[in-house]
């Protein structure tokens, strides 16, 4: 099965890779261990690399094929320890694949359970009706069975929490949050109008008791022009009648 996405494809040309490397150490290793073998055996010539020290010529081959070789054949002590490292990683990728599957299977199974499709209530049925809509489910038909049978009985085992957080119940209760979310709106509306009927009635009593206070000076005002006018035309304002001008005014 190739991968589904660029991670699956990078883990997998890692994974190529990997094996290419040993692949080419072992080859290297055995020819070099062959060519050194043999050219101490006199059957093949030493690599021909001379080099002059001091203006004198010196053989480098035999030296630097033996140091190759020696190093290869170091390499190899490795490869147990890598193929283990490698036995590994293909194992844990494999497992973490395996369990995404297990969890898309279940999503699925679950989101079934969930929408009320599985009616049967004994273990065994019901198992089997779950592992019957996994097979058919159209997303995971490439699914090893044995991940589609751990799915279903996950999912067996999470049938009461489906049927807690069954889709009908979920809306009820997403709808009854949404009225009350409408109530509250329509409440702070309220609120809002309320709010502005007493800043309104605020105002007019604010400006009812300046016009109250305003008409209450101009009535002194106009009381004491009434009391200085009777005291010119000299009428006693207790008696309400002309009082009579002395003789010496």
């Amino acid at each position: 099965m190739f991968p589904r996405d660029l991670k699956g494809w990078l883990g997998l040309a890692q994974f190529l890779a990997q094996r290419m490397a040993v692949l080419i150490v072992l080859i290297s290793a055995t020819l070099a261990a062959c060519a050194s073998l043999a050219a101490v055996l006199g059957i093949l010539p030493w690599i021909g690399l001379t080099a002059r020290i001091s203006g004198e010529p010196v053989h480098l081959g035999m030296p630097i094929q033996l140091t190759l070789t020696i190093f290869l054949l170091g390499l190899t002590a490795f490869l147990p320890s890598s193929a283990r490292v490698m036995a590994l990683e293909v194992s844990h990728r494999q497992f973490k694949t395996s369990m995404e599957d297990v969890a898309r299977a279940y999503h699925a199974a679950h989101a079934a359970d969930r929408s009320g499709v599985f009616r049967l209530k004994s273990e065994y049925d019901a198992t089997r009706e779950r592992l019957d809509f996994l097979h058919r489910h159209p997303d995971l038909i490439n699914l090893k069975p044995e991940l589609l049978e751990l799915a279903a009985k996950m999912s067996f085992n999470a049938r009461d929490l489906a049927q807690v957080y069954a889709d009908d119940r979920v809306q009820e209760a997403r709808t009854f949050i949404q009225n009350r979310q409408g109530e509250c709106v329509r409440l702070e509306a309220e609120i809002e109008r309320a709010l502005a009927t007493v800043a309104e009635l605020r105002g007019l009593h604010e400006q009812v008791d300046a016009d109250e206070e305003r008409v209450a000076r101009r009535i002194e005002r106009l009381q004491a022009d009434i009391l200085e006018i009777m005291h010119i035309l000299g009428i006693d304002p207790e008696f309400h009648g002309r009082r009579p001008r002395l003789a010496a005014e």
